[in-house]
């Protein structure tokens, strides 16, 4: 073998046919390669235990084509697919122990494969620091697509579909110098979210889509910090082109609260979403809660209905709370549950309005200047508050 050149795991008795055990070769190959370099796998699909990587130096795992075609054809891929069940199919760290040390070069790059998960291992990938993730499609884990986990330093993740995974799409786990740069990435039809995001300070998401799913599109969400001493802040995230559609769920949940809702146990700090379209299946489109100083620019966010818990200030059933900063293009519509108008004198009997419907009066007093309508089609039932 020439020096430097891609090794090719089927020099190493690799099959690739679905039905051969291909697990020694590949560990054989890894070997050989001493864990650096670029191992190779023609198209085909490659029945194996979990691999792992997680003494990798600059290593590439390279399929023959990019995999992100499925489902519509998987022929000509490189397929990785379990055969026993494990914890993680390609584990390229283990959490809170190798992920403190920063990199000065990339640890990994896994590109152009199919890792088929066949609901026996918990992950299909694992990053905690220094990995590339491009042209791959990850399904079929019994909990998440790709885990970003404690303690990751900068992770590249793009062109990659994360799909029918038993909970979330990519799950970024709580961490403390996070740098993410997520692109043209999808996650779609996962039992769980498409994205969710306990962290990733200076993070960016970009083209991104998330839909299908039957919980949220992009879950932004402080967990509740047991055994962390101090909260966790999580801010500068950068959402451009980002879309969600059809998710049973919230689009877009943003929250620093635990399950109390009385209880803070965090802060979101400067979000920016720019030109980004949320739009959710049965649920409310969005919910921004907990937020600081946040962005939106250019970003439609389409009709839905409302969440009813929490309702400081609604525009078109989005939900924000903090110092909001709303430029450009954004689309704000009427509440599809009434409307709202104003003007002098009372509205009972003058104003027609439907159930939910609110009218501020500008000649009004104390308990007379808003008005609900709480029963009729007509223009009687209003009640001043």
């Amino acid at each position: 073998m020439i020096n430097g050149a891609p090794v090719n795991v089927k020099d190493f008795g690799a099959v690739g046919d679905g039905v051969a055990n291909d697990t020694d070769a590949i560990t054989a190959a890894l070997a050989f390669l001493g864990n650096t370099g670029t191992l190779y796998f023609p198209a085909g699909i490659y029945l194996t235990d979990p691999i792992d990587i997680r003494t990798a130096q600059n290593l590439t795992l390279l399929g023959a084509n990019n995999a992100t075609e499925y489902p519509y054809n998987i022929d000509g891929m490189s397929v990785i697919r379990m055969r026993i069940v494990g914890d993680v199919a390609i584990k390229t760290a283990t959490p809170n122990v190798d992920s403190y040390t920063n990199p000065t070069t990339l640890i990994a790059t896994i590109q152009n494969l199919f890792v088929d998960c066949l609901s026996k291992v918990n992950t299909g990938i694992n990053c905690a620091r220094g990995i590339r993730i491009q042209g791959c499609t990850v399904q079929g884990a019994i909990n998440d697509g790709i885990v970003l986990e404690e303690g990751t330093f900068p992770v590249w993740i793009d062109n990659v579909f994360s799909r029918n995974n038993g909970r979330d799409g990519i799950r970024v786990n709580p961490s403390f110098t996070t740098i993410y740069n997520i692109t043209n990435t999808e996650c779609s039809y996962n039992a769980g979210n498409g994205f969710s995001i306990y962290d990733g300070s200076g993070s960016i998401f970009m083209n991104c889509l998330s839909q299908g799913n039957t919980g949220i599109g992009y879950s932004i969400v402080y967990l509740d910090p047991t055994g962390y001493t101090q909260p966790i802040f999580l801010e500068k995230l950068i959402f451009i082109g980002c879309y969600a559609e059809g998710n049973t769920n919230f689009a877009i949940l943003t929250d620093s609260y635990n399950n109390n809702p009385n209880t803070f146990v965090g802060k979101i700090e400067s979000l920016t979403f720019i030109n980004c379209s949320f739009n959710s299946g049965t649920g409310a489109n969005a919910q921004l809660r907990g937020l600081a100083n946040p962005n939106i620019i250019g970003s439609p966010f389409l009709s839905a209905a409302m969440d009813p818990l929490y309702n400081p200030i609604a525009f078109n059933q989005y939900i924000f709370e903090g110092n909001v900063k709303l430029k450009s293009s954004l689309q704000f519509e009427q509440l599809p549950l009434g409307q709202w108008s104003s003007g002098a004198g009372s509205p009972e009997g003058a104003v027609s309005g439907s159930v939910g419907s609110l009218y501020t009066r500008t000649d009004g007093s104390t308990s007379t200047t808003l008005y609900v309508k709480t029963s009729g089609s007509g223009n009687t039932g209003w009640t001043a508050k």
